[in-house]
């Protein structure tokens, strides 16, 4: 606890108690109240989903620059998108559908847009979008959209090559906020702007410094994540298998947290990481989780697949019961959980525990803590 009163001063300066770290370039873009309350109003709206995240993307094509700036503080690649030409075309063919086929895509359902439906606007943009890939205009079939693997909206242009096959041109929106994507994006709109979108240092959306929460840091779990007993099926063997991936199966980086489990297993573990806090906060945290023939077999409680965040004393005692953010059994893609909770008065720490108590294969990524 040596380091108490550095870390005290960090915290009380995330709810607003001292300046921001930073301060905005002269180049940068002029926010005006207006564009303020028009970011924020875009920042609150639900982001769990791809067809959500792409409603957020719509609703930013309508603001100023201004606005656009400041939304990019909370939501960076909600705003790359906005701004960068490929994202931009994408989106300029969405706008340029049938209100009906753009509200099944609003959605979340897959549509096709073959060519003999294309109609002026529409064709004109199906066309641009295809001729920045390189394809020929007049070999363009069709145009396809819809959510890809719970974690992104893909559009997609094929077109036709030699004889009967098919080439396709790729272009993913309305991705997951995580900590390094939305670095990435910083970098980028940082050309744009001619100044760094700043990340928030106090207030609402402000992140507490969990670390690696995208576990790709080479020995993280046993260094920054901790393995603790979770569940005990009254035995304490066989255990879980716990271990960090670059299996290509990740949401953000090239690592996640891959827990596998089967009907024998006794021995559950929970994945863990305290964070110092100061009472009086509300945080939530969030996490999102891919899942692989899960399910609840002998014994097992189909409730065990969950994101936990729980308070501490200063000697790592609970206090309070935790707040449970369960996730979905099966077979899905990524899927967000998230758990918001007051900190009280005595808390010392803030617990952040993953938790996959069932037979099957589940992934973990994408993990943050943030003032709501």
């Amino acid at each position: 606890m040596k380091h108490a009163p550095i870390l005290l001063l960090l915290l009380l300066s995330l709810i607003g108690l001292s300046s921001p770290a930073s301060a905005q370039s002269a180049s940068a873009p002029i926010v005006s109240e207006a564009d303020r309350f028009a970011a924020e109003r875009i920042a609150d709206m639900p982001d769990a989903d791809p067809a959500a995240r792409l409603q957020m993307v719509l609703e930013a094509r309508k603001q100023t620059q201004g606005a656009l700036f400041a939304l990019a503080e909370t939501h960076p690649g909600i705003v790359e998108q906005v701004m960068v030409a490929r994202y931009k075309r994408a989106l300029a063919w969405l706008d340029s559908l049938p209100p009906t086929d753009l509200h099944r895509v609003r959605r979340g359902e897959q549509i096709i847009r073959s060519r003999d439906l294309w109609r002026s606007t529409e064709e004109t943009e199906a066309v641009a979008l295809g001729t920045a890939f390189g394809f020929k205009a007049k070999k363009l079939l069709a145009v396809r959209a819809g959510p890809h693997e719970g974690r992104v909206v893909r559009v997609m242009v094929d077109t036709k090559t030699k004889g009967k096959e098919t080439d396709r041109g790729i272009v993913e929106l309305a991705w997951p906020s995580t900590f390094e994507r939305d670095e990435a994006s910083r970098e980028a709109l940082s050309k744009i702007f001619g100044a760094r979108p700043s990340r928030h240092v106090q207030g609402k959306g402000s992140l507490l410094p969990l670390v690696d929460g995208s576990f790709e840091v080479p020995g993280t779990v046993g260094t920054h994540w901790q393995i603790e007993e979770a569940v005990v099926l009254g035995v304490r063997t066989p255990t879980s298998d716990v271990t960090v991936t670059t299996d290509d199966i990740a949401l953000d980086g090239a690592a996640s947290l891959r827990v596998h489990n089967n009907a024998t297993t006794r021995l559950f573990f929970a994945t863990t990481q305290r964070v110092e806090v100061v009472g009086g906060m509300t945080l939530q945290a969030r996490a999102y989780h891919r899942t692989e023939s899960v399910q609840a077999e002998f014994q097992q409680n189909e409730g065990d697949l969950y994101l936990s965040l729980s308070f501490e004393d200063i000697f790592q005692k609970p206090i309070g019961a935790p707040i449970l953010a369960r996730g979905r059994i099966a077979t899905h893609g990524w899927e967000l959980m998230e758990a918001t909770g007051a900190v009280p008065t005595e808390a010392a720490y803030a617990r952040v525990a993953l938790v996959a108590g069932l037979s099957g294969t589940t992934w973990f990524d994408a993990v943050t803590l943030s003032l709501e």
